[in-house]
C-alpha cells in the first residue's frame, strides 16, 4: 500500500491512503479473522503496483515476471482476484499499444506472452484440476451443487440489485459485522459518504487540472469498476452483497481518496487549514474505529459471547 502510493504522493500524504485502509472498520474486522482476504489483499495490491508501473514508457521484463507470479497466487488464493482480469487484459493491451516504435511493441508483446506464460505456470494447474474434477474450470457447478441452499438465481432487472444488494454492499464496505446483523450509526455511513465524494470530485479537478496523471486515475477507476462488475455477476448466482468483495481495489481507492483531498484542502485560501483539516480527519477516522469497537462488543455482550 505505501509503495503504491509512494508513487504519486510524497511527505504525510503518501501515509493518507493507507491510514484510510487501516482505518476502515470492515477491513480490521476481516483483518483480525482467520481466512484468505488478507492475503488476497497483499497479493492483488502488489499486482496492482506492478501493472501500473508499466504505464510510466519504460519497459522492465522483471515486473512483467512478477505480476504473473502475483498473479497466480492470488487466482490460487480467492476467486476474487477474477475480478480484476478485465482491467488487466486492458492495462497490458495499452502498455504494449502505446509503446513508440513497432520494436518496442513487439517486445512489450513478448513480455505480456511471458507474463500469460508464468500465470499458466503457476496457476494454470488448478484450474486444469478443476475441470477434470468437476467438469469446469472454476468449479462453478460444483459450487452450486454443495451450497444449494445459498443458490438465489436473478437478474440484473431483479429489485434485489435496487435494494438490499446497493445498501448491504454499502454499509457491509465500511463495516457491517455479525453476518449482518450489527451495523454502525448512521452518521459513520454518511460520514464517509460526503468523504468519498469529496475525494471523488476533488480527484476529477486534480486530474483536470494536470496534478495527478490521468492514465493511473483512469486506469485506477477501472479495476475499480471490474471489480464492482463482478460482485454483481456473483450476486446473480447468490445473494451475498458483501462489501469485503471490493476490497481487492481498496488500495486504489484510498489513493484517489487522496488525490481528491489533496487538491481540494490545497485549494483553501486560508494557511494551515488544510493540514488542520487533514489531522480533523484523521482523528474522527480513528474515533469511527472506537465507535465501531463498541459496535461490536455491544453486539456480541448480547448474544451472550461474554457471560
Amino acid at each position: 500500500m505505501l509503495a503504491l502510493s509512494a508513487r504519486y504522493f510524497s511527505g504525510r500524504w503518501a501515509l493518507l491512503p493507507a491510514v484510510f485502509v487501516a482505518t476502515l472498520p470492515q477491513f480490521l474486522f476481516v483483518s483480525a479473522t482467520i481466512g484468505n482476504d488478507a492475503l488476497t489483499g497483499l497479493l492483488v495490491t502488489v499486482c496492482l503496483l506492478l501493472a501500473l508501473s508499466l504505464l510510466d514508457g519504460r519497459l522492465r521484463g522483471r515486473s512483467y515476471l512478477l505480476l504473473g507470479v502475483c498473479l497466480g497466487l492470488a487466482l490460487l488464493t480467492k476467486k476474487t482476484a477474477l475480478f480484476l482480469l478485465p482491467g488487466l487484459a486492458l492495462l497490458l493491451g495499452y502498455a504494449a499499444a502505446a509503446r513508440p516504435d513497432g520494436r518496442q511493441r513487439a517486445r512489450a508483446a513478448a513480455w505480456t506472452a511471458a507474463l500469460l506464460a508464468t500465470l499458466a505456470l503457476v496457476s494454470g494447474w488448478y484450474f486444469l484440476r478443476s475441470q477434470a474434477l468437476y467438469g469446469d474450470p472454476l468449479g462453478t457447478a460444483m459450487e452450486k451443487a454443495t451450497l444449494g441452499a445459498l443458490v438465489q438465481e436473478k437478474s440484473l432487472d431483479s429489485p434485489y440489485f435496487g435494494g438490499p444488494f446497493r445498501w448491504e454492499l454499502w454499509e457491509s464496505f465500511f463495516g457491517k459485522f455479525g453476518w449482518m446483523q450489527a451495523a454502525l450509526p448512521p452518521g459513520v455511513y454518511d460520514f464517509y459518504a460526503l468523504l468519498l465524494a469529496a475525494g471523488g470530485a476533488g480527484a476529477l479537478v486534480a486530474v483536470a487540472a494536470r496534478r495527478f496523471p490521468a492514465l493511473p486515475a483512469l486506469f485506477a477507476a477501472g479495476f475499480i469498476l471490474s471489480c464492482f462488475g463482478g460482485v454483481v455477476v456473483y450476486n446473480l448466482t447468490y445473494s451475498q452483497p458483501q462489501g469485503r468483495f471490493l476490497f481487492p481495489v481498496l488500495s486504489l481507492l484510498g489513493v484517489l481518496l487522496a488525490a481528491g483531498l489533496r487538491e481540494l484542502l490545497g485549494r483553501l485560501p486560508l494557511p494551515g487549514l488544510g493540514a488542520a483539516l487533514l489531522v480533523a480527519l484523521v482523528a474522527a477516522l480513528v474515533a469511527v474505529d472506537a465507535l465501531a469497537l463498541q459496535t461490536l462488543w455491544q453486539f456480541y455482550a448480547r448474544a451472550g459471547l461474554f457471560a
